[in-house]
């Protein structure tokens, strides 16, 4: 059996579906699966949580197989250019033996042992509801404004899978780990439902670039596609978390800060005390300070405005937390209370983020 492509359309997709690959202890997932279909060739990728496929004009007859050498074959594929044929030999014999492929293009052609098409785990199921289109590269720089706050500690298989998620709702998308949260709001877009899904899963919108995809919605899973490129991948079925709760309603202080004149300070704390294990920045009005019974280091950022509450933060956490404006001119710092969260903002953005400090009993017995 046997079919042809355009080597360059399927060496690009053999490229971008094993971005998903990971090691397994079963072997064939580490792999690439191939289907023909007539007239289309479909490359598929999974780690058992995410399904990523590739679909491509082809002729020829229909089978379907798996490579055993997957990133051999991606790398040989760059040197194909023109037409592709594919050909899968099934050997006889008493003693049952694996496929063969190969691959040939012009004088150039390449042979590998293969797995059976239908050893391959199938993609879940997706019903076509609640179906919306957006602009996947948008959406991509949505989330990553707000990714940093995923706790990647944490699995969406959890009892508490909020963590491990991005989730989306209403206007929002938005992380949070427990400690810290961030939050992008756009009016423009408007999600048809609410849903969580695994940040794992989402980082994989890079893959559209630019283009629009649409969303639809199974019981248990999520189909993110553009005719072309398909992604499959969980939806945790957790409410997402109201971030409006979270945020304090009642502002008793703000002063703005230059983030690249904080960041500078803040890391220079970092290498200053970096084996401290508790990394807890005493900071009032500008002035900062850690300790710990062996190192000390202080230092100090210019504020617009005054910040008279004493407050005590993780300083890895206010470091992501002002990365996510470094490019502003400047940052606003809200301050409700020594204990609630910090709200940190930038003027003519949609998104904002928290980050909790720390409670003086915590404080104390660190």
């Amino acid at each position: 059996m046997k079919s042809t492509v355009d080597a360059k359309a399927f060496s690009a997709a053999l490229d971008k579906v094993s971005k998903v690959l990971r090691k397994s202890a079963v072997p064939i997932i580490e792999q690439i699966c191939v289907r023909f279909e007539g007239d289309r060739c479909i490359c598929t990728a999974t780690d058992l949580i995410t399904w990523v496929s590739v679909e491509l004009p082809a002729q020829g007859d229909v089978f379907s197989f798996a490579f055993t050498k997957t990133r051999d074959v991606v790398k040989v594929s760059r040197f194909f250019d023109g037409n592709l044929v594919v050909e899968l030999r099934e050997l006889g014999g008493a003693k049952k033996e694996s496929p063969r492929i190969t691959l040939t293009c012009g004088y150039r052609a390449v042979e590998y042992d293969a797995y059976p098409g239908d050893d391959y785990p199938p993609a879940p199921q997706t019903a076509d509801e609640d179906v919306f289109t957006t602009n996947a590269g948008i959406l991509l720089k949505r989330v990553s404004r707000v990714c940093y706050a995923v706790d990647k500690k944490a699995s969406w298989t959890d009892t508490y899978p909020i963590q491990a998620c991005i989730q989306f709702n209403g206007t929002q998308v938005y992380a949070l780990d427990g400690a810290r949260a961030a939050c992008d709001t756009d009016e423009t877009l408007v999600f048809p439902r609410a849903f969580l899904s695994p940040f794992e899963s989402v980082r994989y919108l890079k893959l559209f670039g630019d283009r629009l995809v649409s969303f639809r919605f199974g019981k248990r899973n999520l189909c993110v596609a553009d005719g072309q490129v398909s992604i499959i991948c969980p939806l945790v079925g957790k409410e997402p978390f109201h971030m409006q709760s979270a945020v304090p309603s009642q502002i008793t202080e703000e002063f703005y800060v230059q983030p690249k004149a904080f960041l500078a300070e803040l890391r220079y704390m970092k290498e200053c005390v970096a084996k401290i294990k508790l990394p807890y920045v005493d900071f009032i009005n500008g002035e900062m300070s850690m300790a710990d019974s062996i190192q000390k280091c202080r230092t100090a950022v210019a504020l617009e405005g005054e910040s008279k509450t004493p407050i005590l933060f993780n300083l890895h956490h206010m470091i992501d937390a002002i990365r996510q404006f470094e490019g502003e001119e400047r940052v606003r710092v809200k301050v409700s209370s020594c204990i609630a969260p910090l709200i940190i903002d930038a003027e003519g953005r949609s998104d904002y983020a928290l980050v909790c400090p720390i409670k003086p009993k915590k404080a104390d017995a660190a």
